[in-house]
């Protein structure tokens, strides 16, 4: 690709040309997007034929964030010289970075002819199929291409990564390949990744305890590391955290999944304790912060008060932590407010609309009804699976769970959840289970009433994807704790397995129920309904809304979960 375009056009009209570049690149990096189209249109007239310099131009409108007419710089290119593979490489590339995938795989699909023995082809369309949420063709792709450039890291650390991500088995031997020098972070940890998928837990975590000593920061690494080590039952499961805030350049994020992760396995107290370690080695507030809301959660409201009361003049009206202290102190009508101003900047945070909903059912608030209670938001599709595909559904999840173990920091007391994006993943039973949600899911959404103003019902008319897929099995004395699901619109229980003494009305066991707050907010609520599992009932809810089941005492519960996000 040519920096400046050598044009046929005379000398005068060539040095204007290169002046209205230079002041349009000047421009684009500046930011001032306006200012650089006009400029780069001025160049453009000067010779509107020549795709090449429409290429030039679109390559800076895009750095500068100037998608559409960029992608119409190319696309008059693509019109001017259509045999052109960079040109539709680079306008895909443009597409999806605008956040449209579907058009970007529109363009590559019509230049497969162009582009099949190209590796950089494959290799844009399987980034345009993981936005897609299709990872089995990325991984399709990925082989194409690393097929064609053997050589290419790049390459095959995405063939790696979408094996890994569709459970297919070779993921352990093409992250083995990749790991052998044992310099590359991300090799090591796709490695350990493959391997707990696989079921080689202690393996996956030699690996990790190597990884965090050679990248002591590696965040996925201290996470997984100690998801191990509490799936194995060991007590030093956070040791490895003390010698990673001993680093330099240790950030927040480093203390805050310490303290997240020992709050999530009971040790509430010890997370406000890390919180205030963290405090003291570098004196940021978002500490104190954490050990206030800590403090809450483990019942310490007074204590917490304490320290929200010094930090008010500098909690923002949005501060999540201190809008949960608010409800555990009765001060609802004060969380209410932050809550509202929230929302203002922010119309999508699901967790924000979760707690209003509660402040509104404290108070009697009729907009209650309106989030949560309008007609058609909770679907039950009974039957969403036949009953000769729930067996063959059933013997595949329990060869997944046979391998899979508890995890750490999740809503599960007790049970194992598969790892992974389950729906997506290679076995063609996957696929059949991905299409039976997605036609319940399309009957859920025709039935939703409009409204404009709801957070969910505006969005209803739109395309849907799974922003996450998982199974969990239970047994005796193993239940959900309350929680919502904050990167979905809509979540969702599929149900396999079932107690058998779930279908006693008296007692609920096993039952889900929905709009149950957790016990740490102190509000006091119970479920606003209950639903009974039954095998092959799918139940469809708004994300907004907190949920958790109830205990049994024999036989198995296993559910497929999935969230849908609305694009």
């Amino acid at each position: 690709m040519r920096d400046i375009p050598t044009l046929g056009a005379p000398s005068p009209a060539r040095a204007l040309l290169t002046d209205y570049l230079a002041a349009g690149r000047h421009a684009a990096q500046v930011g001032d997007g306006a200012d650089a189209k006009s400029l780069f249109a001025r160049a453009v007239a000067l010779d509107p034929n020549d795709a090449s310099l429409l290429n030039h131009v679109a390559r800076h409108l895009a750095d500068a964030g100037e998608w559409e007419v960029a992608c119409a710089y190319l696309e008059s290119a693509i019109a001017l010289e259509p045999a052109q593979l960079e040109w539709h490489l680079n306008l895909s590339i443009h597409l999806l970075r605008a956040g449209e995938p579907r058009r970007a795989f529109t363009v590559l699909a019509a230049a497969e002819n162009l582009g099949r023995r190209s590796p950089r082809y494959w290799s844009a369309r399987a980034n345009v199929m993981l936005r897609l949420d299709a990872p089995l063709a990325a991984n399709f792709c990925f082989d194409q291409a690393a097929g064609m450039a053997p050589d290419n890291r790049r390459y095959r650390h995405g063939l790696a990564r979408t094996a890994l991500e569709t459970g297919k088995p070779e993921a352990v031997c093409l992250y083995r390949e990749l790991a052998a020098d044992l310099k590359d972070a991300e090799a090591l940890l796709g490695l350990a990744q493959a391997l707990d998928m696989s079921g080689d837990h202690d393996e996956a975590m030699h690996i990790l305890e190597r990884v965090v000593q050679k990248f002591p920061l590696c965040h996925d690494a201290l996470r997984l590391l100690a998801d191990l080590k509490w799936s194995a039952g060991r007590a030093d499961f956070l040791h490895h955290f003390a010698d990673a805030t001993k680093q330099s350049g240790c950030t927040f994020d480093v203390w805050k999944l310490w303290a997240r992760l020992a709050a999530r396995s009971g040790q509430i107290l010890e997370a406000a304790r890390i919180a205030n370690r963290g405090y003291s080695a570098n004196g940021a507030i978002d500490f104190l912060r954490l050990e206030a809301d800590y403090l809450g959660e483990a019942g310490e409201v007074d204590r917490a008060a304490r320290i929200f009361d010094c930090l008010e003049p500098d909690i923002e009206l949005g501060d999540l932590p201190y809008i949960r202290h608010c409800f555990r102190s009765g001060a609802v009508e004060r969380a209410e407010d932050r809550l509202g101003s929230l929302l203002a900047r922010q119309p999508d945070n699901v967790e924000a609309w979760a707690m209003i909903d509660l402040a509104w059912r404290l108070s009697g608030d009729p907009r209650h009804g309106w989030l949560h209670g309008q007609p058609g938001l909770i679907g039950v599709f009974d039957n969403a699976v036949s009953n000769a595909r729930l067996r063959e559904t059933r013997c595949w999840l329990e060869a997944l769970h046979d391998r899979s173990r508890s995890p750490l920091g999740q809503s599960l007391v007790g049970g194992t959840q598969t790892l992974g994006s389950l729906i997506n993943r290679h076995e063609p039973i996957a696929a059949e289970l991905k299409e039976r949600c997605e036609t319940a899911m399309l009957s859920y959404l025709s039935g939703l009433p409009a409204d404009d103003s709801h957070p969910l019902l505006r969005h209803r008319s739109r395309r849907f994807a799974t922003t996450g897929s998982w199974s969990v099995r239970l047994s005796r004395g193993e239940h959900h704790a309350d929680h919502i699901h904050p990167n979905g619109m809509i979540s969702a229980v599929l149900y396999v397995t079932v107690p058998p003494e779930a279908s006693d009305e008296s007692r609920h066991l096993g039952w889900l129920r929905i709009g149950s707050p957790p016990s740490h907010l102190a509000t006091g609520l119970q479920p606003i309904a209950t639903f009974a599992p039954a095998e092959g009932r799918l139940i469809l809810f708004p994300s907004t809304l907190y949920h958790g089941t109830m205990p049994f005492s024999s036989g198995t519960r296993t559910t497929v979960a999935f969230d849908i996000h609305l694009l």
